[in-house]
């Protein structure tokens, strides 16, 4: 399984459909939409879409409960970390954490304040304040193995982190059903 967050229009979403199954969530329902609007309504059905935050009964927008614990072997999340301050960042690696299996991997995008550019967008209120050595730093104290951190341009950095333990599966075929929680 494979989560992406904060998908906006699906431009990365494309990329990840052989993920089974597929989850993605966002904090607007607009964006929700304008992903699953780029699929046929045969794999829209299979994608499995969830809000957070005030959408998602008032609960905390970096808050992945609602998601099954402890069973991605993959999450993504490109140009959404870039705007989140330290505290947010380190709520949302934290519930990453809580559903990544033992050894799935986890890649974002941040805005690396160690270049002046990216140092620069913060001035301008445009992204938020995260250099590198501190978001290599947080993460290794929420207890993620450091992958890789890369760069490919000036203004687009990424980090490759890792869940410890062996990502392990024992699926041998796609999910036949759903489970959902009912309250009664």
């Amino acid at each position: 399984p494979t989560l992406e967050i904060g998908p906006g229009d699906g431009i990365w979403t494309e990329h990840l459909v052989a993920a089974d199954p597929l989850y993605i969530v966002d904090r607007q329902p607009e964006f929700l939409e304008s992903t699953l609007s780029k699929f046929n309504g045969v794999y829209r059905n299979r994608v499995r879409a969830y809000l957070t935050g005030l959408h998602a009964n008032n609960k905390e927008e970096h808050d992945l409960s609602m998601l099954p614990q402890n069973q991605f072997g993959f999450v993504f999340a490109w140009n959404v970390f870039n705007y989140f301050p330290l505290a947010e960042t380190t709520a949302m690696l934290k519930s990453c954490y809580d559903v990544l299996r033992p050894g799935g991997v986890m890649m974002f995008s941040y805005n690396n304040c160690d270049v002046p550019q990216c140092a620069e967008y913060v001035e301008q209120g445009f992204r938020s304040w995260m250099p590198k050595d501190l978001l290599v730093e947080t993460c290794k104290d929420l207890g993620y193995e450091i992958i890789d951190t890369r760069a490919i341009e000036e203004t687009v950095h990424w980090i490759e982190i890792r869940k410890p333990g062996e990502l392990k599966t024992v699926k041998a075929h796609q999910v036949l059903g759903k489970i959902s929680n009912v309250n009664t």
